[in-house]
């Protein structure tokens, strides 16, 4: 019978945990340090260690092929998403509710590879049609909390 090593049972459970990491990653609204204290429960520097794992290549790999399986088996389009975005914003801003508008715009710039985590610090322009008006918000790309 064939015996594991223990790097290979080491590797096996790195793939579990990043599993669960990503699990909990699209979860949760896509916030990578919520997701990594998740699954590491006794890391005292999540913020540092969610960084590094979500830079890792062969993590966003396997991160970017589950998220590619969801899309397809959800048949969901880019287009529908920023629509609902749209929508949301346009609710938001009709409510004077500044923080569901920078949600929204974030979430448009998410779909577009223009999140703080692709790009730090990159200022976001994103075009809102309204009935009366094209508008173009300008938003500082936020930070989830």
């Amino acid at each position: 019978m064939p015996t594991i090593t223990t790097k290979a049972k080491q590797n096996s459970l790195i793939s579990h945990k990043w599993i669960a990491v990503i699990n909990q990653f699209i979860v949760n609204g896509r916030n990578a340090t919520k997701a990594y204290e998740m699954v590491y429960k006794d890391c005292e520097t999540a913020p540092q260690a969610a960084c590094r794992l979500f830079k890792n290549v062969k993590f966003v790999a396997v991160l970017d092929k589950r998220l590619a399986e969801i899309s397809a088996k959800n048949d969901i389009e880019v287009g529908l998403l920023e629509e609902m975005y749209r929508d949301g914003y346009e609710v938001a801003r009709l409510g004077k509710n500044g923080s569901g508008m920078a949600q929204n715009t974030t979430g448009i710039a998410r779909l577009y590879g223009k999140d703080k985590d692709n790009n730090i610090g990159e200022t976001v322009q994103i075009v809102i049609n309204s009935p009366k008006q094209a508008k173009t918000v300008e938003s500082e790309v936020i930070e989830n909390e």
